[in-house]
């Protein structure tokens, strides 16, 4: 079981959805150069070469796509950062099956593609993707092309709560398809198992929200502007999944060194400042990577070999989706965007891995943030959504009203 992305991200009860920007706002939805008003719904493609349309009229969105390499099915996972061996967006379904033979081209179709080569050394791949849907009409529609399926199997879990079968490939063309509906929130995460370890190994599925708040691609697009890392290059998915390259870029205090962190840091940062964006998320990702321990690397390291199963690693989660769904939350919790208070939340929480604690939250911090915890029975949806349920800390004071909260279903 796996906790869900930003597993510290929590809602406070009877709050509305936060609204980054207004509804009105004017964007190039499709990645024509046509800048035009949102509609409240939307259909599009998690995948895809590119920030676009496919064949189908699909809205392609390849870089709302988290991905991570992992050593273990559901924990010490971090960020993947290669294009080729990652899951990425792909336009054709165009590949070569099982039993050798090209499957048909099926046109432009925004696809996710896996292909691990015989000397990697990971055996775990993961995907993760998120939407809401206020209305509960919003689904999730998948598409598994079996011969495409080569040495490994998919599990997909939905708010870190397995979801069918796992999926096998087959050397004969055959298709299987899933349906989920999207709740409010609702995280979808694919993991494929490459089965045999020194062999090649490949996947190629369809992610398709239906539906979905015009909210999830205004926030994760245009907001946090990562609209300006979906052209697909290998600078663009290494760039959107680098938290520490992200962080890197916000610190940098000028122009030529945010060249030196990223071909796509400035026009990045420059985006998220004009939006307003920049201050939570560098304060975020600043929590989330900023050592404050005191274990040398290679006590962390072997604490890692210790870590509960499925465990929240905060320094490879996925900041720009945890921000669209509860930073307005966490900021009224922090009365403002405080990263030394986001460390404390973080500190403070039973789900995170002891070893990202010892090197991120100093002892007095622990000690301190641990006389003032009160057990309780209350559960966090977000907190458990990658499997484990466990009892989570209810505090009094307003820094961890967070904790007590509930993510809306």
């Amino acid at each position: 079981m796996h906790f869900s992305s930003w597993a510290l991200c929590f809602w406070l009860l009877a709050t509305p959805a936060p609204q980054v920007l207004s509804v009105q706002i004017q964007y190039d939805i499709t990645g024509s150069g046509d800048f035009m008003q949102a509609p409240k719904v939307l259909d599009f493609d998690f995948g895809g070469d590119k920030h676009g349309v496919d064949s189908q009229g699909d809205y392609m969105r390849p870089e709302a796509v988290k991905t991570q390499v992992c050593e273990e099915p559901s924990s010490k996972c971090s960020d993947c950062t290669t294009k080729a061996s990652c899951w990425r967006g792909s336009n054709n379904v165009s590949a070569i099956s099982k039993s050798g033979k090209p499957i048909k081209d099926k046109g432009k179709l925004g696809s996710l593609k896996l292909d691990v080569s015989a000397s990697a050394t990971a055996n775990y791949y993961a995907a993760e993707m998120w939407a809401t849907c206020g209305n509960g009409n919003g689904k999730w529609r998948m598409v598994f092309w079996l011969d495409t399926i080569v040495n490994g199997v998919i599990t997909i879990f939905v708010d870190g709560s397995r979801y069918g079968p796992t999926i096998r490939g087959k050397a004969t063309p055959q298709q299987v398809k899933r349906k989920i509906v999207v709740a409010k929130n609702t995280r979808v995460r694919v993991l494929f198992e490459r089965l045999t370890a020194g062999q090649v190994a490949s996947a190629l599925v369809k992610l398709k929200a239906v539906g979905v708040d015009e909210y999830v691609d205004e926030c994760m697009g245009v907001t946090n502007c990562l609209v300006a890392l979906g052209d697909g290059s290998e600078s663009a998915v290494r760039f959107r999944n680098s938290n520490v390259l992200q962080f890197a870029c916000l610190v940098a205090s000028s122009s030529d060194k945010r060249d030196a962190v990223s071909d796509h840091c400035n026009v990045w940062e420059t985006c998220v400042s004009s939006s307003g964006a920049a201050p939570k998320l560098k304060a975020l990702l600043g929590a989330a990577l900023t050592p404050h321990g005191s274990l040398a690397e290679g006590e962390i390291n072997m604490q890692k070999l210790n870590d509960a199963e499925g465990c929240v690693d905060p320094s490879v989660e996925d900041a720009e989706s945890w921000d669209c769904e509860c930073m307005d939350e966490m900021t009224t919790s922090c009365e403002g965007v405080n990263e030394e208070c986001f460390n404390k939340i973080l500190c403070g929480n039973s789900n995170v891995c002891e070893s990202w604690k010892s090197a991120h939250c100093g002892a007095l911090l622990l000690a301190e943030h641990k006389t003032s915890i009160k057990a309780s029975q209350n559960k966090s949806a977000l907190l458990t959504r990658r499997g484990t349920k466990r009892a989570i800390a209810n505090v009094d004071d307003r820094l961890d009203i967070a904790l007590s909260g509930k993510c809306s279903q």
